[in-house]
């Protein structure tokens, strides 16, 4: 079986949980709090001047600009709420992790393990790390747009002559920094190098956070989908009841797993459908207003894909889940148990039965997460 390196797959998940201070192994002492007040105060400083511009459209009734910076102040809030997520969750997330990891070592150390369930494991973990690579590539997209939109407007002023710097985010600083930011090289450095710092912290909040909660579903859809082949050929060999035995430390194993989930994301959950029914619409609001004038604001369209993916990707993988969940359930059904006489392996049976009518689902406060939830979502 090819080698399975945890840290190996989820590089980009575990580098950027170091660099904004998050991982679950990080010291929490002093200097972590220092730092977090460095990051933040800085972060909440370049904020405090978008919050500001939108107010001041807002008074000088300029809708289209109020929604174009109610974009990333909408961001600010919920990378806030995301960030606060991680840290207050660390020990739920380190203690899924540790499970994940002892559940791979566990494969490598299994000289019978069929070979339908090590294709499973190298598929799953084949298919987490895909989902952090694209996901890596869409969030960096963000930056990326703004910053070649930014180079790329500068470069035709200065071939139109007008020799104008064109900065990160369309946006109103105080008066004292507004007169001196077009013509003074150095101000207008400055005022880049914030605006970078605000979204690439946003960015890597959000490389952080919301994979998480896939990545453990998908997981739990391994260990079930393990459990499913067990039951195909349960009644053909010998030791019957020990074999149902094992399947049933399997279950609790998954089952526990999962309301482990369900203990970490059931918050977060609510929120991110909240999320996409606030900055869904604003943030399209303001790609039609820059249509309308005449302008294809690309950098929204990314925003509006990252916000749709967000919220669908949960989704999707919580409806795989209840399917996984509901898999098992008729495998243990159908294993053959009618065509012979063991009384207690039927009796066991009766009971995974009954544990599997219960849906494997990850829950909300309010509803269950999957995919009919999705289109419930009021926009």
């Amino acid at each position: 079986m090819e080698e399975i390196d945890f840290d190996d797959i989820f590089n980009i998940q575990i580098t950027g949980m170091k660099m904004i201070l998050c991982h679950p192994d990080t010291k929490r002492d002093k200097y972590w709090l220092l730092k977090i007040f460095i990051m933040f105060a800085l972060y909440t400083l370049e904020f405090s001047f978008v919050l500001n511009s939108m107010l001041a459209d807002i008074r000088n009734k300029d809708l289209f600009n109020a929604f174009r910076n109610a974009v990333p102040v909408s961001i600010y809030i919920f990378m806030l709420i995301n960030y606060s997520f991680l840290i207050s969750n660390s020990k739920s997330i380190g203690k899924m992790i540790n499970i994940m990891k002892s559940d791979y070592e566990k494969c490598l150390t299994m000289p019978n393990l069929d070979q339908r369930c090590r294709r499973v494991i190298m598929y799953t973990t084949a298919k987490c790390s895909l989902i952090l690579k694209y996901w890596s590539r869409l969030i960096s997209s963000c930056v990326l747009v703004f910053c070649v939109k930014s180079i790329c407007l500068s470069i035709y002023y200065v071939l139109k002559g007008k020799y104008e710097f064109v900065s990160f985010y369309e946006m109103h600083y105080p008066e004292f920094i507004e007169k001196h930011k077009k013509n003074n090289v150095y101000v207008f450095a400055l005022t880049y190098a914030a605006e970078f710092y605000f979204t690439s912290i946003s960015v890597l909040v959000y490389l952080c956070a919301p994979p998480v909660g896939p990545l453990f579903m998908l997981h739990a859809c391994s260990q079930l989908e393990q459990v499913k082949i067990k039951f195909e050929d349960i009644f053909k060999k010998d030791n019957v009841e020990k074999r149902l035995s094992d399947i049933v430390k399997d279950l609790q194993h998954a089952y526990g797993f999962i309301a482990e989930i369900n203990k970490c994301f059931t918050i977060i959950y609510e929120i991110t459908m909240k999320e996409f029914s606030i900055r869904f619409p604003v943030t399209c609001y303001a790609f039609m207003k820059a249509f309308s004038r005449g302008e294809f604001a690309v950098e929204y369209v990314v925003v509006i894909a990252t916000i749709t993916i967000l919220t669908t990707v949960p989704c999707y993988y919580s409806d795989l889940l209840m399917s996984k969940g509901e898999e098992v359930r008729q495998a243990a059904y159908a294993c053959g148990w009618e065509r012979v006489f063991n009384p207690g392996a039927r009796k066991t049976l009766l009971i995974i039965i009954n544990r599997a009518c219960t849906p494997t689902a990850v829950k909300s406060i309010f509803c269950t997460i999957n995919l009919d939830t999705l289109t419930n979502v009021r926009v």
